[in-house]
């Protein structure tokens, strides 16, 4: 793909042009290529080798972040084409992986108060 600028100079007048081949004899660029003049996306992100975009947005007040993500991503099923996903970055990334490890730690530490009091009384069962 080659850019060209519109203001300096048009896509048509590059179709004669004479690029060196192989054996360096020049060739015309129209027997290599169609020369077609479009408009397309300045630049493409990507992310993890796919195609992405990324979506900003702050919270309106008296809403809770949970629930603005639980609504972005009831949205996000409704309009995005199936098979595709969606990351989150920045505070809530970090709200949904805090989520998940609240009932780790309880866990954790409902394990170790059953430990220390079964320490206390000797026995893991109470008699």
């Amino acid at each position: 793909m080659v850019r060209l600028d519109p203001r300096i100079v048009r896509p048509e007048r590059h179709a004669r042009d004479l690029p060196a081949g192989k054996t360096g004899q020049l060739v015309q660029l129209d027997a290599l290529a169609n020369v077609q003049e479009g408009v397309g996306a300045r630049q493409i992100n990507h992310f993890n080798r796919v195609p992405s975009f990324t979506l900003s947005a702050s919270l309106t007040p008296g809403l809770a972040q949970g629930e603005a993500l639980d609504s972005l991503d009831a949205v996000a099923k409704q309009v995005l084409p199936p098979g595709t996903t969606t990351a989150l970055a920045g505070e809530s990334r970090e709200y949904k992986e805090s989520g998940s490890a609240i009932y780790f730690a309880f866990i954790i530490a409902l394990i170790v108060v059953f430990m220390v009091l079964a320490s206390q009384f000797e026995s893991l069962v109470h008699r």
